[in-house]
Parts: C-alpha cells; structure tokens; sequence
C-alpha cells in the first residue's frame, strides 16, 4: 500500500512511478527474509530483493505504462 499511495503521487513523473515498489519492497521485504527467516546479512538481502523488484518494474512494468499511454481503448473507454 505504501507503494501504491507514493506510485499515485509521483503519476505526473512517469520515470518514477517504478521506484516506490522498488524502494519499499527492498526494504520491507529484505528486512524480513533477513530477520524472520534468517537470509544471509541484511543489506544482501534487501538489495537483492531491490534489484530483483527493479527489474519487474523497470523491464516490464514502465514500457506497460508506455503501451497503455499509447493505446487507451484497451481500457474499453476509448480515451474518455
């Protein structure tokens, strides 16, 4: 959620609606595979967890946002 809410905000820089995910995840859920499930040292696993998370949201995640700018009617609302 806190990745959604700072994404919303940041919806008029569109090179940076991917960062939120990437920031919190790495550091909500790095902090967690080390301290509950004892993963290596902590900031191994939060930047794997970042470069992975950057990877989906980069690589996959923003040309999406590119292709849904350029072709709205896949919403079925033709624009409006």
């Amino acid at each position: 959620m806190i990745a959604a809410i700072c994404s919303y905000l940041l919806r008029d820089h569109k090179k940076l609606v991917p960062m939120p995910p990437v920031i919190a995840n790495g550091l909500i859920i790095g902090a967690m595979l080390h301290f509950v499930y004892g993963v290596s040292n902590l900031a191994a696993c939060m930047a794997w967890v970042a470069i992975g998370e950057m990877i989906a949201c980069y690589v996959l995640g923003y040309p999406l946002i590119k292709l849904f700018e350029r072709r709205p009617e896949i919403f079925g609302n033709n624009g409006e």
